[in-house]
Parts: C-alpha cells; structure tokens; sequence
C-alpha cells in the first residue's frame, strides 16, 4: 500500500468517527398572512431538530419587525425536544391600519445552536363598512304657498358595497299637500340627489312648521330604512286687487267707434295706448255674431298689408319685471296662414308679441307658412312661441328659442285654430334675477285643464337696464299674408274674448297655477382661456368649451354658434355645434387669416338650449378677447 493511499484511507476513518453539529430546520405552515382588523390568526411554526447529534435543548420563538397595531403570541412559548411545533397567533387590532405584504421574521433559538429565522408577510386589509344607507336634505324646514310649489333635494349616502335600488316615499303632509318626484321616485345605481316636490293646492290647509318624514327604503334585508324629518309651512295666497292692473271684456262699448275711443294714455284712463287700423277700414270692429261667455268680442280681420290690422300696445311699462298676462282668442273656422294672392315664405301671423324693454328682445306667438289654399287639407303652418333676445351686449347675435305647439309636420293637432273653438293663453314673466329673465306659458282649450307648454330662461340679456314688460300686443299682424283686403280674397280673422294683465307683487298666482320660482333650466357655458393669441395667417388655437345644463334641461341639445360681429376672417370652428344630451364639451378652433390687422378683438360665442323638445329652454354666452399679432 502506498503512502498517499493510506494517508487517504486515515483520514476517512477520523471523519467517521466526528459526528454532524445538531442544527434545526424551521418551516410555517404559510409564508404571507392575510388578518381582517379586530381579528386574529393562527400560523403553524413546524420545527425538525436534526445533525448527527440532536439537538435536546429548548428552542425559544420570537417575531421581529412586526407592523404597527399587530402583536404575535406563540403556544408553547417555549419548544422541549418533545415539541415539533408551535401555533403562532398574529393578532391585529381594530385599530390598525391596513397594511399590504409587510416584511417581519420568525426566529427559533437556543443554547448551543444556531438560530433559524424564516421570512413572513403579513396583509391587513381596509374592509368596507357594513352596509347601510342615510339621506340629507338641502333644506327639511321649507315653506310655500298655496297652489304653488317647493322642491327638496335630497342626497343619498351609502356605506359598505349596497347597490340596491332605494325608493323614496313621503308621510305626514298636512291635508291638500302632495308629494312627487321630478326625478324619479328611486335612487338607481350611483345616483346620489333626488327632488322631492310638495304641492299645496289652492285650497290646502295654512299649517305652521307641520312634520312629515321623508323615507328611503333599505330593500336589503339588514339594511336599515333611512329617515329624515322636516317640517312644512303652508301660507295663504296674498290677497291681490278686486281686479287686474289692466283688462278689457269689450262688453262696455255700444259700437266700433266707442272701443277705437278707449285708446290714448293710461294715465287718463284709457284702456289702449294704440290700435293700429281705423274703425273705417273694417279690419277691427266689435262683434256682436261671434260671442264669448254670451258677450260681444273684438273681430280682428288678417289681410296682407301687414301690421295694420289689429289692437295692440296694451300698456309700456318698462319698470313692471315680474307679471302675469291671460288672452283668450279664437280663429275663424277654416283659417289658414297661407294665401294664393302675393303669397310669400319665410313670413308669419303673429297672435301675440310682448317685448322685453331694455332686453333687445321679445315673447310672440305665430303661425308660421303653411301651404296651399285657405282652409285647404294642405294647410301645414305651425303654432309656435318664440323667445328672442341679444345676450349681453346689443352687438351679440340674437338667440331664440322655440316651442312648437301645434305642427302638422310633427303631428300636431290640424283643427286647432280651424274649429272655431276659444283657446286660453297665459303667460308668466319673472325677472329671476339681474339679467335673468324667466317666461312660461301655459296654452290650452279655454276652460280645459291649464297645462304647462314651454319655459324659457334667459340669461345676461339686459342691456342696458333691468328688463321689464313693455309693448304688449294681443294681436300683432307683422308679415300677415292671408285674407285679402276686405271685401276680397277669403275672410279670416282672430276674434278677442277677453284679456287681462296682472302685477304679480299685487297678485302673486292670479290663477291658481303654481309654479317653482328656482326651477332649474338654465345653461352655463364657459371655455379653458378666454383669451386667445393668434398670428395673421398662422397656426389655429384650439379650445375646450363646456355647457352645463340645469337639471330641468339635462334632456335638451345645446345649440352653439358665434356671435354676428365677428370681422372677415377672424374664424371659429366647432367640433360639434349641437351637444346632445350627456355630451357637455366639444373642441373650438380659433385661425386669423392673412387679412385680418393686427389688434385686440372682442368677440362672443352663444348657446342656447333647443326647446322644441318640450318644456324649457334656456341661453348663456361667453366673451372671448383676441390678440391678433
């Protein structure tokens, strides 16, 4: 045997006779711990003692770096050589913040050993509240006046992850006050506010600070009802005038001579201020054939000179912002507004205009152009109330606004002023505020059910005073086109029944109807910068503009357009000029060509609402400053 083989061999045998150090391996049932605040779990620690010589000591388990709010406990605190395991609760309190994957150890040591340390994580989530649900009105001690009406709005909070629908419901009301729901009587979804609207009608009881409770149903199972309490005053009409500010029945003149005399100045007494025509040329006379409520009427004869052929000027009084006006007319059965003698597009019969003084603007009922013959089947010429303004400045486009109530085209009621029957008019004017002007009208059969047919809201449109009510006319023949002069073509006239004019500070609801005075149909519109720099025949600038819509023309197309004053080119272009509901923005881009100077411009961008839709309509603008270089 050589030297080097029995070295070898030696050395083998003495590592035969050294036995392995003891060493322990130390595992857990689970490396990364999910633990809900409040609550506590349990980890098995597992431990196998191994070497050549096994190790007999006692093993002691400790945790380091353990987040904030959670504490580790362990059972047995301590490992005899018996143990094979230890249970180590991580506790969190319900205190804790949550927490994601945070790093801690799991160290096991003894006397005459090594320590074993594991890696852990440990997660404590944000949990979601339980699930319940609260509302919260704007205001839950609210007054109104008979027949008239007030709106609450409430706000619907929900906790935890409940989505079922919540629906709304009212008890308590003092008697002749009801309760309906102009949004919707349930929350769905993310909704969040809802109106609650109280009625009083004409006849309900006065009540001071009466209760009632307004519910949102937790449909849920565990989710409980929420409850709000409030309270409603109920106040009495304020009594007005025995009679209107102005009115005439024409039952008090023995011929046309005496009602052409009953025009001059209000103050002397007179009940006109003007009526255009002359008793002699037959176009307005008083008419004792067609009555009204068994009195004589007013005839007022349509023919095509235009403007002469009708009472008008009722009163001019540019200081009485806030009033109510009531008309009842009727058209000669077979009335058309169209004529086979000079006839003409693009013209219109009007039935009544009110201007809106220091506005640049008015209110007018019209026929519009139909077609064919008059009376014919063909005859397609729309009813329809507009509103015309200039917002802001004189020098601004004009916005108007459309409410079509009778049109053939869109099916419209064909026998509505060829019938002979009366049809009643009233209109509201409200100045809501400084340069905001509010008109409703309510058009329907004379002694049927008044019914709401438009409301238009304009804003920013005086110039340069405070808008009253001025110019009034009951009939306003401009662009007439029908009938002939008398004596020829085809006799067609509007008969006045009646007509009366009230001051709503003296007479606030001459009629009984109810309204909501904040009702909510305006539009705002606004853009990034109102200020934009361009370069003569350089690069375009774009733009964001924004319409707002209130809540009670959230369902209308906002029109947008530029103003009329804009120099040759000096351009705007619009990614979209009509915003259809739940569209709010649309891109403006601004150019100046070559042949604009340079200079500051200021110009002005419209919107208004398109109220053909159904009722409301309202208008804003916006001013932009150009710095042309």
């Amino acid at each position: 045997m050589s030297l080097s083989l029995w070295t070898r061999l030696f050395n083998w045998r003495q590592l035969r006779r050294t036995p392995t150090p003891p060493f322990i391996i130390v595992t857990a049932a689970e490396s990364s711990s999910t633990v809900d605040k409040g609550t506590t779990r349990v980890v098995r620690v597992s431990v196998v003692r191994s070497g050549g010589t096994r190790y007999t000591g006692t093993l002691t388990p400790t945790t380091n770096s353990l987040p904030s709010g959670v504490t580790a406990t362990f059972s047995p605190a301590t490992l005899s050589v018996a143990d094979g395991f230890t249970d180590m609760s991580l506790i969190v309190d319900a205190g804790a913040g949550s927490i994601t994957d945070d790093a801690y150890t799991v160290t096991l040591s003894g006397t005459g050993i090594n320590a074993k340390t594991i890696n852990q994580t440990i997660t404590v989530p944000n949990p979601l509240p339980p699930e319940a649900i609260s509302i919260a009105p704007d205001d839950d001690t609210v007054s109104v006046v008979q027949g008239q009406t007030v709106d609450i709005t409430y706000t619907l909070t929900r906790e935890g992850a409940y989505m079922t629908d919540v629906p709304l419901s009212v008890i308590g009301l003092p008697s002749g006050v009801t309760a309906s729901y102009p949004d919707g009587q349930t929350f769905q979804g993310s909704e969040q506010t809802k109106r609650v609207r109280l009625t009083a009608d004409i006849a309900a009881s006065t009540v001071t600070n009466d209760a009632f409770t307004v519910t949102a149903a937790g449909n849920g199972g565990s989710v409980t009802d929420a409850t709000d309490n409030g309270t409603v005053t109920v106040t009495a009409v304020v009594s007005g005038p025995a009679s209107p500010l102005r009115e005439d029945d024409f039952t008090s003149y023995a011929d046309t001579a005496a009602f052409f005399a009953n025009v001059g100045t209000f103050a002397a007494g007179k009940t006109y201020e003007q009526i255009a025509g002359t008793s002699t040329s037959g176009n307005v006379t008083i008419d004792p054939t067609v009555t009204y409520n068994g009195h004589q009427t007013v005839r007022c004869r349509v023919w095509s000179s235009g403007g002469t052929t009708a009472p008008f000027i009722i009163f001019n009084n540019p200081t009485l912002t806030n009033a109510w006006i009531r008309t009842v007319r009727r058209w000669t059965p077979g009335y058309c507004n169209a004529i086979n003698n000079g006839y003409t597009y693009n013209k219109s019969q009007k039935t009544s205009n009110y201007s809106l003084s220091g506005v640049q603007g008015r209110v007018l009922s019209a026929i519009s152009n139909g077609s064919g013959s008059p009376g014919a089947v063909g005859n397609s010429g729309d009813f329809f109330y507009e509103v015309q303004h200039r917002t802001g400045n004189e020098n601004v486009a004009s916005a108007y606004h459309y409410s079509v109530l009778r049109s053939a085209n869109q099916g419209g009621n064909d026998s509505m002023y060829d019938n002979g029957s009366w049809y009643e008019e009233v209109l509201h004017f409200e100045r809501v505020a400084t340069g905001h002007v509010r008109v409703r009208v309510w058009f329907q059969l004379d002694g049927a059910t008044r019914t709401l047919l438009c409301t238009h809201d304009s804003k920013d449109i005086e110039y340069p005073a405070p808008a009253g009510i001025g110019n009034c006319k009951i009939l306003d023949n401009f662009n007439a086109l029908n009938g002939g002069a008398p004596g020829t073509g085809v006799d067609q006239s509007v008969h006045i029944g009646e007509w009366q004019v009230y001051d709503e500070s003296l007479t606030p609801d001459p009629f009984g109807l109810g309204y909501t005075a904040g009702e909510n149909v305006t539009v705002d519109m606004s853009i990034d910068d109102d200020t934009i720099a361009l370069t003569a025949g350089g690069a375009s600038v774009q733009q964001t503009i924004t319409v707002t819509r209130g809540s009670a023309i959230s369902d209308k197309t906002a029109v947008i357009s530029k103003g009329d004053t804009w120099p040759t080119g000096l351009n705007v272009s619009f990614s979209a000029t009509r915003l259809n509901t739940g569209t709010n923005t649309c891109t403006a881009t601004f150019s100046a060509s070559g042949a604009v100077a340079p200079g500051t411009y200021t110009e002005y961008i419209n919107v208004l609402t398109d109220g053909k839709k159904g009722v409301g309509a309202a208008s804003d603008y916006i001013t932009l400053t150009f710095t042309v270089t």
